[in-house]
């Protein structure tokens, strides 16, 4: 018999863990679940490293939660007894130790929704990663090499479809020191991991936005190529395998942009030609193909814009390109296209171009860092290491937040259970070279019982290389996925910069 770390080793090793067939779960009636577990990682530590039992668990709506705590070399090649529903989500965690020991979770893997009926169900693919840490990609049918994109790019888009997988498109890379736009797309399949490719755009963009429409193509709208700010936006139709091209009002690069649930669009700011910033705002409607107007003119740069509770939308911060903006402008869509839905809530302080995330359920937004001049200037803008949150009503006023590592340009994603992930961006002092930032944070809402309302900041593992103009994507199954970025450090003559072509999954630790 090997010894019990000499077995760990071997099962860290294997792909698909397996018992014979029969071992079941659950003794009461209900549908048999096939389950593969993938616990081998193409880097960093293995996923069971540490590990000594697992727990799997289903829960779904109509169901009280199924689950049996097992030894880690003894994991079940299917569940029996699942109940058919909808919505089922299965989970698995690897604990070090007995959970109800105070065994800690070091491991976590959970499936996107599915439903089960009556019959056979769809077999469950698991991927185990290491909690709370910025794991490669990998296809899980050879997991010992990392996936990368085909084309490093920074300042894309990427946008969570319908089916699951996540859409890459455009950005620029670095020929000879310049910026190069790419018409290039790729596709992310979490359920793979592989990476693919996706129609070409046929125009090269680069800080565009990205809108996921109810018909489920994916609206990319203005951005910028070598000639400037373009005045078109992309239909992307994978169902169809095309690529519609609409013209804009106004070309603008580098805006916020925000849908409401019935597919309204909303553009607001930019850049725009000659490099001036675009004051009057655009809506898209008729899935991207026409123009609506909008009543309140927003000149913004470096602001952020999202939805807001009775499907509003709204633009926050940024300046207006002599001064910051504390102004959080709301806006609903009727008859006239977007009106002002009241008075303005209003920011502590003005920042341009601060990482912002849905907070407490989407009634209010979480505000991160940011810089504090109202034009870029690489030597004299500082970021900002403050946060607030600001409730999306009108006439609300903003509340100091928990202070946050110093930088702009990070991305934010609010999590399934509340918590929001800070991740990447670049710092700034004055009178010195910008430099990409490899911080990453959670920012974890107060306890119902707790002394102090503010939020609590956990730093979390860096990120293996600095990085902004990157994306930060939700995807079903509660993890997040970092794409590309542009990374900046100063060398012995100016600053040395590189297009990330990497793709990560962050798997955050379980609060419960």
């Amino acid at each position: 018999m090997w010894p019990a770390s000499v077995r760990l080793r071997l099962l860290a090793a294997a792909l698909v863990l397996t018992l014979p067939a029969g071992c079941s779960l659950f003794e009461s009636e209900g549908t048999r679940l096939p389950l593969q577990l993938v616990t081998r990682a193409c880097a960093g530590t293995p996923p069971l490293e540490g590990a000594t039992h697992l727990r799997l668990r289903v829960t779904g709506e109509g169901m009280a939660p199924l689950e049996r705590l097992v030894p880690v070399g003894s994991p079940p090649e299917a569940l029996e007894g699942v109940p058919p529903g909808p919505a089922r989500v299965l989970e698995v965690r690897a604990y070090q130790n007995r959970p109800e020991e105070g065994g800690r979770v070091v491991a976590l893997g959970r499936t996107a929704p599915f439903d089960v009926a009556g019959g056979a169900a769809p077999s469950q693919r698991v991927v185990v990663r290491r909690v709370n840490a910025f794991t490669p990609v990998s296809d899980v049918e050879h997991p010992e090499t990392c996936g990368a994109l085909a084309a490093p790019r920074a300042g894309h888009s990427a946008t969570l479809l319908q089916d699951g997988r996540v859409l890459v498109a455009g950005g620029f890379a670095l020929q000879a020191g310049a910026r190069v736009a790419l018409s290039s797309a790729e596709l992310y399949a979490p359920d793979t991991g592989t990476l693919s490719a996706a129609p070409d755009l046929g125009s090269a963009r680069a800080f565009h936005s990205a809108s996921l429409l109810p018909s489920g193509s994916v609206l990319l709208a203005g951005g910028e190529n070598a000639a400037g700010p373009l005045a078109d936006a992309l239909r992307v139709d994978l169902a169809q395998g095309g690529v519609a091209s609409f013209p804009l009002e106004r070309a603008r690069s580098q805006h916020a942009a925000a849908v409401d649930s019935a597919g309204h669009v909303l553009l607001a700011g930019g850049v725009g030609e000659g490099g001036g910033v675009v004051a009057p705002a655009e809506a898209r409607v008729q899935d991207g193909a026409a123009a609506a107007p909008v009543a309140v003119p927003l000149p913004r740069l470096g602001a952020s814009a999202l939805r807001t509770p009775g499907d509003g939308l709204a633009v926050v911060g940024g300046s207006d390109g002599s001064a910051l903006v504390q102004d959080v402008v709301l806006l609903r869509f009727g008859a006239a296209g977007f009106e002002s839905a009241g008075p303005p809530a209003r920011l502590l302080q003005g920042r341009r171009a601060a990482a912002v995330a849905p907070w407490a359920g989407g009634a209010s937004a979480l505000v991160l860092g940011g810089f504090d001049t109202p034009t870029e200037s690489p030597t004299t803008q500082r970021a900002l290491a403050t946060s607030e949150l600001v409730a999306l009503t009108p006439g609300a006023r903003a509340t100091p937040g928990p202070n946050v590592g110093a930088r702009a340009d990070a991305c934010a994603v609010a999590l399934p259970d509340g918590r929001v992930l800070a991740a990447g961006g670049r710092t700034g002092e004055p009178g010195t070279l910008p430099q990409s930032s490899d911080a990453a944070e959670l920012i974890v809402p107060p306890a119902a019982d707790a002394s102090t309302p503010l939020p609590v900041v956990l730093g979390l593992a860096r990120l293996e290389a600095g990085r902004w103009a990157h994306t930060c994507t939700l995807l079903a199954d509660g993890t997040v996925l970092v794409v590309g970025g542009l990374k900046e450090a100063p060398g012995e003559v100016g600053v040395v910069r590189e297009v990330l072509g990497d793709v990560l999954v962050f798997t955050p630790a379980p609060v419960d």
